[in-house]
């Protein structure tokens, strides 16, 4: 699976998760298993801000594309 096609898929099982399984899909992350690796190095210490910023950044985005789309679905039954 190509990592654009990971991203969308693993957005979409994100936003219908529950908890526990929003917890499950975190821990199966590439980038989770990395972070441990790192956790008591400077690197990760100078980084940590920018990683976190990078994950809610990804998850605006995921926001505002759910939120689009269930405009567009809410326009769509207006006109009906």
């Amino acid at each position: 699976m190509k990592g654009e096609e990971y991203e969308i898929k693993f957005w979409k099982e994100w936003l219908k998760g529950n908890l526990l399984e929003k917890h499950k899909l975190v821990k199966k992350l590439p980038l989770f298993k990395t972070c441990l690796k790192m956790k008591d190095t400077k690197a990760w210490k100078d980084s940590f801000d920018t990683l976190i910023n990078g994950y809610f950044e990804d998850l605006e985005s995921a926001v505002y594309t759910k939120v689009r789309i269930e405009n567009k679905k809410e326009k769509s039954h207006k006109k009906k």
